[in-house]
């Protein structure tokens, strides 16, 4: 059976807070278990992420008025908030901020309940995450496949995709019309649904050039590695 926390006194909540800020490389944050859940405590990493001053988030009447996240995200985040009080688990919210040069960025935050020794909500302890690098990455990846896939739609061509532990593979329709199928003819499709309409002089060329290209002594698949 777990022991419940004692009691949290000022002076123990600041300690608290600052010792566990010192060592996370994010914003730590202490809130209000009480909506509107202002922040009582946020460590200066803060600024970073959003261009404002620790200061200026816990002040009241000052920037701790207006929510962290931007407007559109607003109600995902106050819903995990009353669920996380309702039910004293941990949330995990992905939103958008907005800095005060204008920009936008993503934030990942991670909060809990910390319960008083009455069995009440003392506060919501946490940390907040930049990961706008990521989430851009993550576009940008989303940006070259769908570019892709345009090009690969207007050029009419088959593809197929090989998962070499499973050997899972997905063929587009081209694929299959160019093999005299549609797809759903040939499904259930495996690596096998290739290797079986290969002529087999071909798939033994094929499979000679798989197993250099493996071997990382060809870089390609191609004719010219033989």
């Amino acid at each position: 059976m777990s022991e419940r926390a004692e009691p949290i006194t000022d002076g123990d909540s600041e300690g608290q807070f600052r010792t566990l800020a010192a060592d996370i490389p994010g914003a730590v944050y202490r809130r209000a278990a009480e909506s509107p859940w202002r922040f009582e405590h946020i460590s200066d990493a803060i600024e970073k992420i959003t261009g404002r001053r620790s200061g200026a988030l816990i002040t009241p009447g000052t920037l701790a008025d207006v929510p962290l996240a931007v407007p559109e995200d607003q109600p995902a985040l106050r819903a995990a908030i009353v669920h996380a009080v309702s039910t004293g688990l941990p949330y995990e919210i992905e939103y958008r901020v907005r800095h005060a040069d204008g920009t936008i960025h993503w934030v990942r935050d991670l909060g809990f309940p910390v319960p008083d020794g009455s069995g009440r909500w003392a506060s919501i302890d946490g940390v907040i995450f930049d990961i706008t690098e990521r989430q851009q990455a993550e576009q940008a990846l989303a940006d070259s496949h769908r570019r892709l896939k345009n090009i690969v739609e207007g050029a009419h061509v088959g593809t197929w995709e090989w998962n070499i532990q499973t050997g899972e593979t997905v063929y587009n329709e081209v694929w299959a019309q160019i093999m005299g199928y549609t797809l759903a003819e040939l499904s259930p499709t495996s690596i096998r649904t290739w290797q079986t309409r290969v002529h087999p002089r071909d798939l033994k060329q094929a499979d000679e050039l798989l197993q250099r290209h493996f071997e990382a002594n060809c870089p390609s698949t191609t004719a010219k590695c033989a």
